[in-house]
């Protein structure tokens, strides 16, 4: 049990894994549908016997109808960012709580079922904790329309219907942790670092390359490579232990995450080592460099790195860039910054960069 309440947030994980396999769009469009479903229920039911009454049903179905279409649209804008996402579940099963409260006996324990979609997905995605606070929200809903439901109708078949639900609430989050670990024993031979949720050093190529051969060119279209490497962090490991240093090391990705955003590559290519791809102005890309270090230095583990960085202009032809030579300039610059007594930034000499 405190292996299972302890399991890191798998978002950043997943998201990286299903754009290396090509499937986050089409699992954006299947989110889009289910949430645009979703939200047609509440506007169908006024055409029913058992139409929203009342000021307070009426909100309630309005603020559910509404989430689900401003969901809708950030699906199909693109793959929301972990907050979001986070608030989209909590919102959900409060929404559907909400619903169920206000609306007739009879269907209010029929729609405790979608309490299983929204439990899925956050054991997919997000922490233990999170996911027993959803789950908890979706028992004392189910349980309280089944009394409902048993004041006005036949009690035992309330309580069968109950017990129903529960099951399905229960299973569907219980299959979905099962598939996290494949995926996580997959993602080993795959483009995902197990670890981190980054990419690894395949994944790092692949799409870097992937960004390049897409790109238009311009004056000042340049890709730039970061390279960082921790600094003393085998003293971390010899001090605290392993599971402290993967602790860092975790946090160093969510870091980068944070800083790079969504248009740059971020991969643990070793270690202690990081590579982040960014394809942008030159300018842009030293400022990155020297961000990233700030930010690594700002973390409360106490720990810093050496950042080496280059920009190389893209040339017309994409299959020009010889990405190893890039990575490994922007190495040796990491190593001059580490030789400089660490937790600095070294542009590689490179386009009018001087070496700092």
């Amino acid at each position: 049990m405190r292996e299972w309440w302890r399991q890191p947030d798998r978002y950043d994980w997943l998201s990286t894994y299903l754009e290396s396999h090509q499937l986050r769009r089409p699992l954006q469009v299947l989110m889009a549908i289910t949430a645009s479903t979703c939200g047609l229920v509440p506007i169908i039911l006024y055409w029913s016997s058992i139409r929203p009454q009342g000021p307070v049903q009426n909100i309630a179905a309005l603020t559910a109808t509404g989430l689900c279409v401003a969901m809708t649209v950030i699906w199909l804008a693109g793959w929301p960012p972990r907050r979001a996402a986070r608030a989209f579940a909590l919102l959900s099963a409060v929404s559907v709580a909400a619903a169920c409260f206000t609306t007739a006996p009879q269907f209010a324990l029929v729609s405790c079922v979608t309490f299983a979609a929204i439990a899925g997905l956050v054991a997919i995605t997000h922490t233990s904790p999170f996911l027993t606070t959803v789950l908890g929200i979706a028992i004392v809903t189910t349980i309280a329309c089944g009394v409902r439901l048993a004041r006005v109708d036949d009690p035992a078949l309330a309580i069968c219907q109950t017990l129903l639900i529960l099951v399905a609430i229960h299973i569907g989050p219980t299959f979905a942790q099962v598939l996290v670990q494949f995926l996580g024993t997959d993602a080993v031979n795959s483009d995902v670092d197990a670890l981190t949720g980054l990419r690894n050093r395949r994944g790092f190529y692949r799409g870097t390359g992937a960004r390049i051969s897409r790109v238009g060119r311009g004056s000042d279209t340049h890709l730039g490579i970061v390279m960082i490497d921790l600094d003393d962090f085998k003293h971390i490991n010899d001090t605290h232990g392993h599971a402290a240093g993967d602790d860092v090391l975790t946090a160093v990705a969510d870091v980068l995450q944070r800083m790079c955003g969504t248009d740059a590559v971020v991969a643990r290519i070793g270690g202690e080592e990081f590579c982040i791809s960014v394809i942008a102005r030159a300018t842009r890309i030293s400022a990155l460099a020297r961000v990233v270090c700030a930010a690594i230095e700002e973390m409360e583990h106490g720990v810093t790195a050496s950042v080496g960085a280059i920009a190389y202009q893209l040339p017309a032809d994409p299959d020009a860039v010889v990405l190893d030579e890039l990575m490994n300039a922007a190495d040796d610059a990491m190593y001059v910054a580490k030789r400089s007594g660490g937790n600095r930034v070294h542009l590689a000499d490179h386009h009018g960069w001087a070496a700092t």
